[in-house]
């Protein structure tokens, strides 16, 4: 499965990131970059602070994108330090959201309950899926699953589409990637923007 990501290296807008005023600024043109791709990398290397009020004001841009619909996007954070990643866990908690980060070659979900990161570690398992397979993998029932596929969308930890093979009503197929293809589409991203 390949991934076209683009990256957004926060750390251009220096190391000190505040105000919700540039928060804006840079979560619309996150927003734009991530309406013309499959994954957005939001990457915190070499950002030592950031404000919660910045941080609200990015991810409120950054939302329309991934929440609700058939985006089929996907929105990760990655080199996130302990004090941008407490900030960032605040401004989320505040807003009752999650949102997928990526770990070494592994997606963790950031913010939301316990049971989402389980559903998105057996959803990365399965890499493409339909609710009915994921929901007798976590031997759940189909409404409790919708809603936890629902956050799970909106926080852009994984994507759903339109299943065009379903032959009555309305069906979607979601994708999680896993954490080593997201590594390779970055590193792979890397080696682009360098040659």
């Amino acid at each position: 499965m390949s991934v076209k990501m683009q990256r957004i290296d926060l750390a251009n807008e220096g190391d000190v990131l505040s105000t919700r005023r540039r928060g804006r600024t840079v979560g619309r043109a996150a927003h734009d970059l991530l309406e013309k791709s499959d994954c957005l990398l939001l990457s915190f290397f070499g950002v030592e602070v950031a404000s919660p009020p910045f941080l609200d004001e990015l991810l409120q841009a950054l939302r329309p994108a991934t929440f609700g619909g058939d985006s089929g996007r996907l929105l990760l954070i990655v080199g996130l330090n302990d004090d941008v990643c407490e900030s960032l866990k605040m401004v989320l908690d505040r807003r009752k959201l999650a949102l997928a980060m990526l770990k070494g070659n592994k997606v963790e979900l950031l913010g939301g309950a316990e049971q989402l990161e389980q559903t998105l570690r057996e959803a990365v398992e399965l890499g493409v899926f339909t609710a009915p397979e994921l929901a007798e993998r976590l031997a759940i029932k189909l409404p409790a699953l919708h809603q936890r596929l629902r956050a799970l969308t909106d926080a852009g930890a994984i994507a759903r589409q339109p299943d065009t093979s379903a032959e009555r009503g309305k069906r979607h197929t979601y994708t999680a990637p896993s954490g080593k293809t997201l590594r390779e589409a970055e590193m792979s991203l890397r080696t682009l923007e360098h040659a």
